[in-house]
């Protein structure tokens, strides 16, 4: 009997000495003879290949084209002396600056932004779901969102409660009743 197994076992591996995937493709519960092998497609290669150095000359050439057109313009030698004795007249003349900026703060009244942060949201109600007091499948429908008591509805206002006819909502110390409508 181990006089068979050894021979099964030499045979098994002279053929994935000679071609393994061969005999992988054979043994696999996914070979098909019927199905030919799809071909690598290398035609996107190909593409890439040609469109990258195509594209990143076309870049280089507008490039140059405008930065050549906003060129300054020349100025006539008369001029350049000019400058340059205007600019070592004010360089030499002091090393202090001329006018000084002085910045004082705004005042801020911090209670008017506070009550601009508090103000009742202008919500579109689409619709309600009223189950039950308490309930958790009691949902409001906002715009194209959904939410449940204790959900935030933006960065400053929370939706507490749900009712038949209306639904609280709290920012802070402050809490709106706000009737569907």
């Amino acid at each position: 009997m181990s006089y068979i197994l050894n021979a099964l076992k030499k045979a098994e591996r002279d053929r994935l000495r000679e071609d393994p995937q061969e005999l992988d493709n054979f043994a696999s519960a996914h070979w098909d003879p019927y199905k030919p092998e799809p071909v690598k497609d290398l035609s996107w290669l190909k593409v890439t290949v040609v469109l990258v150095p195509l594209i990143v000359l076309i870049g280089v050439y507008f490039g140059s084209t405008e930065i050549s057109q906003v060129e300054a313009p020349k100025l006539s030698p008369a001029m350049n002396d000019l400058i340059l004795q205007v600019d070592e007249s004010t360089n030499s003349s002091s090393s202090e600056p001329l006018q000084t900026i002085e910045t004082q703060p705004l005042p801020i009244d911090p209670v008017q932004i506070k009550n601009e942060a508090l103000a009742a949201p202008d919500l579109m109600i689409a619709g309600h779901m009223y189950l039950n007091q308490g309930s958790t499948s009691n949902r409001l429908f906002i715009g194209e969102r959904s939410f449940r008591e204790g959900d935030a509805i933006d960065s400053v206002w929370t939706l507490v409660a749900i009712n038949s006819d209306s639904f609280m909502i709290r920012a802070d110390d402050r809490v709106e009743t706000i009737p569907f409508r």
